[in-house]
């Protein structure tokens, strides 16, 4: 048996029918093939209704496509590690700062210091990724997010999965601005020894984790979520201030070291600190916790 597709024992017809199929080179696991047969046939009868040849139940025709996704779901189970790995690499080019955009769909998104060499992003992705970028004098804009393909690919159940973590290290050498677009993900961004001035977080239901910069002077930060859990950690020495707009969410903050001030919680030394963090969060239904 071919190493791209995986049986569940015992070995039963459904087996047999995909042995049938993969020795004559076609693994159902293309999602290329699903979607082929979903677009021929779906466009053959509403071609052949339209010329009034036939008359189209369409409730019966959506109970016939969830049919098939379900069986191809059984056959089908995507191999997470088999040439799913992309390198993500963007050079620094001799530039003095960044602003750096991901778009993550679904998975996990781990992001941290420790970039290689002479490089502003370095590390891994599941899936394919795409990375756009801009130089202008002595500033890049760079763009990370999953390609066209994948991106679609993400809705079929046998992509789900562990193939769609990425693992992404940024150049502690240069100012950032970070932004990140994430949708049912888990992220963990450790940003305490990177030089983080601006930091952009948009999730949808998700799980996010951040460590915020020990010595990037001032950093600005925006969160942004649905039905989200938010944990943010604040290094020892750096002062913050913070506001909070909770649709249904619980807060929790350190009061001790941010004592609350009216609506806002902020630091005793916040206005002669060196390093401080100015945190704004907007955030539905979830949890949201700072310390």
């Amino acid at each position: 048996m071919g190493s791209g597709c995986y049986l569940s024992p015992p070995f039963t017809l459904w087996d047999r029918l995909n042995n049938y199929i993969e020795e004559r080179g076609f693994c159902m696991r293309s999602s290329r093939l699903f979607w082929a047969i979903i677009l021929l046939g779906g466009g053959s009868l509403l071609l052949l209704n339209n010329l009034n040849i036939i008359d189209i139940n369409f409730g019966i025709l959506f109970a016939f496509f969830l049919i098939l996704l379900g069986v191809f779901t059984m056959f089908i189970r995507r191999d997470s590690s088999e040439g799913s790995e992309s390198q993500v690499s963007v050079s620094r080019e001799g530039v003095s700062s960044a602003s750096l955009h991901f778009e993550h769909g679904a998975g996990q998104l781990l992001i941290s210091g420790g970039a290689d060499k002479d490089k502003v992003i370095s590390g891994t992705a599941g899936g394919g990724v795409k990375a756009k970028t801009n130089y202008s004098q002595d500033h890049l804009r760079a763009k990370v997010s999953a390609s066209g393909e994948d991106f679609f690919l993400w809705a079929l159940p046998w992509n789900w999965g562990g193939a769609r973590t990425w693992n992404l290290h940024l150049t502690p050498d240069i100012p950032l601005d970070v932004h990140v677009e994430a949708g049912a993900t888990e992220n963990r961004l450790d940003l305490k020894d990177l030089q983080v001035r601006d930091l952009h977080i948009e999730t949808g239901a998700s799980s996010t984790d951040v460590t915020l910069p020990a010595n990037a002077g001032m950093t600005h930060v925006k969160v942004e979520s649905g039905a989200a859990s938010v944990n943010i950690r604040v290094p020892d020495g750096v002062a913050a201030r913070i506001e909070t707009e909770a649709f249904a969410a619980g807060v929790d903050i350190d009061n001790q070291r941010f004592p609350k001030n009216g609506s806002v919680n902020t630091s005793p030394d916040y206005a002669e600190a060196d390093n401080k963090v100015d945190i704004r969060i907007s955030t539905g239904v979830g949890s949201v916790k700072i310390y």
